[in-house]
């Protein structure tokens, strides 16, 4: 009865170290999402509910405790050692993280937006005194055309210092190609570590979630439209 026992106790300890593995593997892919999919908004409400890389080292260190009570209390030659090089690579990770979303963060000075607003003024003043002085020069073909010429310069150049600040949309984007090429590779690797059919799973289940953040998006903006319109004074 006692050797029964011990058996079913090796045999739980197995399969709870078999479920804190596929944790420490879904957490990785959860992570691939994170950084090809998501925004950075979502980044940081996922980082604020629960960080991914925090999970994972709880993850890998319970892991670890399993395998040593399942072991007996000694590992095979460098387990341990790995893990902890893993560990210190999500804390470099994490640093790498926070330096990226400052950076993510940054935008034009407001300097540099009032600096343009006061050159729009400046450009209809110095064409409206002209019209005002002599109304004859309406009709100037060079005015009319140095009047637009600077029009659409200053358009061109506010709508590009507007486009900047939002690095991820608009006309002007940083791709994610090269960094999505990455994660498909770690993908793999992790497909071919928990297997195909798990995988799959993974997937369905991204895409699952993926169509509900954008029905919430998409019902927060209705929201705040219906309210801009409760709120504007009737016509």
């Amino acid at each position: 009865a006692c050797g029964g026992g011990g058996g079913e106790g090796v045999a739980d300890l197995a399969v709870a170290e078999a479920a804190a593995r596929e944790e420490v593997f879904y957490t990785i892919w959860e992570q691939t999402t994170t950084l090809a999919a998501r925004s950075r908004a979502e980044e940081l409400e996922d980082i604020a509910n629960e960080d991914l890389y925090q999970r994972y080292c709880t993850s890998l260190l319970r892991c670890v405790s399993l395998a040593r009570l399942r072991e007996g209390g000694a590992l095979r030659a460098g387990v341990e050692g790995r893990a902890d090089t893993c560990i210190d690579r999500v804390d470099a990770l994490i640093e790498l993280r926070a330096t990226r979303l400052s950076q993510e963060t940054k935008s034009l000075p407001a300097a540099h937006f009032f600096i343009l607003f006061v050159f729009s003024l400046q450009l209809l003043v110095s064409f409206l005194i002209p019209l005002a002085a002599a109304p004859a020069t309406e009709d100037d073909v060079v005015l009319r055309g140095a009047f637009a010429f600077f029009s659409a310069t200053y358009t061109l150049v506010f709508n590009f210092a507007v486009d900047l600040n939002d690095p991820f949309t608009g006309n002007y984007q940083i791709r994610r190609s090269a960094i999505n090429a990455n994660l498909v590779a770690t993908r793999r690797c992790v497909a071919a570590a928990v297997g195909d059919e798990r995988a799959r799973e993974w997937q369905r289940d991204d895409d699952r979630i993926a169509v509900e953040r954008r029905r919430r998006r998409r019902e927060r903006a209705a929201a705040g439209v219906e309210s801009a319109a409760a709120q504007s004074p009737a016509l």
